[in-house]
């Protein structure tokens, strides 16, 4: 599998989507290799680039992206910072966290009677 020596040979990914992505495992995928994000302020990728791991720009503005683009390529410790909040930010979706998250969840709904 060539990807992830494709996350570890880039500065930044680029996910710029045109419809609402329901998750974003791309996004996932970039903050796990700690690189910073710039995607479409849309769906699902728009909640996964929250908590300071990129740059969220709307969907089809050319200007925004090219922006986004010129600020990260010139500023390293930016791109450095995201990627480590994003490397943080990943472990939400381990599977152990999802796990202890459901159980915790329907610990609190009412018990079914029968």
């Amino acid at each position: 599998d060539k990807i992830p020596q494709i996350y570890a040979n880039a500065d930044v990914i680029v996910f710029p989507s045109m419809w609402p992505e329901p998750f974003g495992r791309i996004a996932i995928e970039a903050m796990a290799a700690g690189k910073p994000i710039i995607g479409s302020a849309i769906g699902g990728i728009n909640e996964t680039i929250a908590d300071g791991c990129g740059i969220t720009v709307e969907p089809g503005n050319v200007d925004q992206l090219r922006d986004a683009l010129r600020i990260l390529q010139h500023d390293p410790e930016l791109r450095n910072i995201m990627g480590k909040k994003g490397k943080i930010a990943v472990t939400q979706y381990k599977e152990e966290t999802v796990i202890e998250t459901l159980i915790a969840y329907y610990q609190t709904l009412p018990p079914v009677i029968k």
